[in-house]
């Protein structure tokens, strides 16, 4: 076996197995990542060539493995298995021990495992124990007799039977059950040694892993990685013999936190294969138009929240595309005062927003026709960032300004945007929304421990600036990652620790604007919000009528004006009921009474294909250029009208402007 190290790409779990890692809510985490196609980095493991290269003396296990291997080992020795050999796995940085007693069966039939895990990157460390029983047959195949459910799929060949739950001694006597039953057909090859033990259970993990090997599931660390990760086991060392081994693994990731390795080449990789990934799967989803013109926006949007976190001294920073939602830019900054993080907040959204406006008013006077979709869905996407929900521009404004000075407002807010995220879901049936609202409900419960925590350390005066106001003063480190661990009983990874460390770090840093910040911040909001409302008007404007629209010749003047009733319409349409705008006639009547609109109007919904519109006495007809005859049969019904019949082509201006009111008839509101 290489003795290389490896990496689980949790990408090539299937939705079973991620289910079998947490079964949890959890898992709807596992399941996005999965779906959006984004890597976990997990802790990687070296593979031994062989299992002999762990094995030690009992002497040498540590108490705490001892206590939990030996009521194991003298209840399977009850069944009849004996000489237990003791081995030691652990990953890179230790992070995971696996502590294993080895036994034989009497009958060298079969082997028997002990397992006691325990994960240092928990707090507190997570502990368990497993016992399984293996037999190889001698077809080349393998039976397995566990108590655990299953956590990976099995390789081809395995057969693997569950007892949930089930004592050492119930497994050893449904393993020889099983074995009697395949006997005749199928026996078990000998395993009488614990050398040949050895070897045989080095076939049977070279066979599990290969399996991984092939799906994708287990990756080869490359040169470089493998040489940041050496770099890290000596960090780790260090930091033990610096302060002791209580918090050496959270400090070693509190430090990849801060100061990850990044380049130039890096994010615009990261980039552009977000970018292909939107393009692919907004293609598929939306009108490839959509897409083309969603791009630049977002483009635009988030170069405005770059360059206000390169201004304020953001590090590391990142803009991706979010396939089927929108962009981000991600960057560092753990000493960012509140006011910083406001402008941050604005700076997309606002120059996005005078943008729409200058392409709206564009559009009033000339430019291609795509101009005017351009400049609508400029401003309302900005506006719509502006929107007081988090995880929108607007949200995060506010709870920078706001929100964030109470862990009650804070964690309320966020349970408000939830709400709306799931409203969002239900009334446009998209289950994106709904994954966020369930991803965000998850870290409330976070929001308000971190939040609780940021305010008990702020009251004490906790020292929090730091000489190059990015990493985490030495003196109030220990204190920090303390606070965090002792905040809650349940078990997590150093990852989270670290993460949650610097986000409370973070917090501490950003405090509120004053009053008087407060309230010109919240004056420009408004004053974004309103620039948003002009914006839409105009643009609205621009794409429904315009300025070289509103000319007289354009607009059907009927006097005296008629009076129409509002439930006295009628449409009918065909599969080519929309033709192309530049290669269709529009054809407007305005009959003398609704009667005889209703006449022409079932005539002409006879001359397919087309789209017939009624509204009282006003007949409207859209066809074709290519329908000639239909075309020439509507004429013959319209034409009579004389000044109350009108032809548009697309030759001409391909907007007719109509001015009808109606009156509702009696019992109608």
């Amino acid at each position: 076996m290489p003795s290389k190290l490896y990496r689980v790409d949790n990408r090539r779990l299937t939705l079973r197995e991620c289910w079998n890692q947490t079964r949890s809510a959890n898992v709807l985490i596992l399941w996005l990542l999965k779906l959006l196609r984004i890597r976990i980095s997990l802790p990687p493991m070296p593979y031994p060539e062989a299992v002999h290269q762990l094995a030690l003396d009992r002497d040498a296990l540590p108490p705490t493995a001892v206590s939990r291997l030996d009521p194991l080992v003298v209840e399977l020795e009850s069944e009849g298995f004996h000489s237990p050999r003791y081995y030691r796995y652990a990953s890179s940085r230790g992070r995971t021990e696996i502590f294993i007693a080895a036994l034989i069966q009497s009958r060298g039939e079969a082997i028997a495992r002990v397992m006691y895990v325990i994960g240092h990157e928990s707090h507190p460390p997570l502990e368990r124990t497993r016992v399984f029983i293996l037999s190889v047959l001698s077809d080349g195949s393998w039976l397995v007799t566990s108590p655990q459910r299953a956590e990976f799929e099995p390789s081809p060949g395995v057969e693997v039977i569950r007892l949930l739950d089930a004592p050492p001694a119930r497994l050893a006597q449904a393993h020889l059950e099983a074995l009697n039953s395949r006997r005749a057909a199928n026996p078990p090859i000998p395993v009488p040694t614990q050398e040949e033990a050895e070897t045989v259970a080095d076939r049977y993990e070279r066979s599990c892993f290969d399996h991984g090997i092939r799906r994708g599931l287990y990756v080869p660390l490359t040169e470089a990685e493998e040489a940041n990760e050496q770099e890290a086991v000596v960090a780790a060392e260090h930091a033990k013999a610096e302060v002791g081994s209580k918090h050496a693994d959270v400090l070693v990731e509190i430090e990849r936190l801060q100061n990850p390795k990044s380049s130039l080449k890096n994010a615009l990789w990261i980039l552009g294969v977000s970018l292909v990934a939107f393009v692919v799967l907004g293609g598929a989803k939306w009108e490839w138009e959509f897409v083309l013109l969603l791009i630049p926006i977002l483009l635009f949007h988030e170069a405005g929240h770059w360059l206000a976190m390169r201004m304020f001294g953001y590090r590391n920073l990142r803009m991706f595309f979010i396939p089927l939602f929108g962009a981000a830019v991600s960057g560092q900054n753990f000493n960012v005062a509140g006011w910083k993080k406001a402008l941050v907040s604005l700076a997309g959204p606002a120059p996005g927003l005078l943008l729409g406006v200058v392409l709206a008013i564009a559009s009033l006077f000339a430019g291609p026709p795509w101009l005017e979709k351009f400049a609508l869905l400029t401003v309302v996407l900005n506006a719509f960032n502006l929107l007081p929900f988090v995880p929108l521009d607007g949200g995060w404004f506010l709870n920078a300004t706001v929100f964030c000075r109470r862990a009650w407002l804070e964690t309320g807010f966020k349970l408000l945007a939830v709400v709306a995220l799931v409203l969002a879901s239900v009334q446009t049936g998209e289950r994106l929304w709904g994954f966020l609202a369930i991803l965000m409900a998850l870290s409330l419960r976070t929001t308000w421990r971190i939040g609780r925590l940021a305010e008990q350390l702020r009251a004490s005066g906790l020292p929090t600036q730091s000489l190059d106001r990015q990493t985490i003063p030495p003196d109030s480190l220990a204190t920090l990652v303390s606070a965090v661990k002792g905040s809650t009983k349940q078990p997590r990874p150093v990852k989270i620790v670290a993460s949650e460390t610097l986000d409370l770090f973070e917090r501490l840093n950003a405090r509120p604007p004053g009053l008087l910040a407060t309230l010109a911040l919240l004056t420009a909001y408004v004053g974004t919000i309103i620039l948003g409302f002009l914006g839409f008007g105009l643009a609205s404007f621009a794409r429904t009528s315009g300025l070289d629209l509103l000319d007289e010749d354009s607009v059907i003047a009927v006097d005296p004006p008629l009076t129409l009733t509002c439930d006295d319409t009628a449409t009918a349409t065909t599969e080519a009921a929309w033709p192309d705008p530049t290669n269709r006639v529009v054809l407007i009547g305005i009959h003398p009474d609704a009667e005889t609109a209703r006449s022409q109007w079932t005539e002409l919904t006879n001359t397919w294909p087309s789209t017939v519109a009624r509204v009282g006495s006003v007949l409207v007809a859209m066809y074709s250029k290519a329908a000639v005859d239909q075309i020439a049969r509507a004429r013959e019904l319209l034409a009579p009208l004389g000044t109350n019949f009108i032809q548009k082509d697309s030759g001409d201006d391909p907007y007719v402007l109509l001015d009808l009111t109606c009156q509702l008839p009696l019992g109608l509101s």
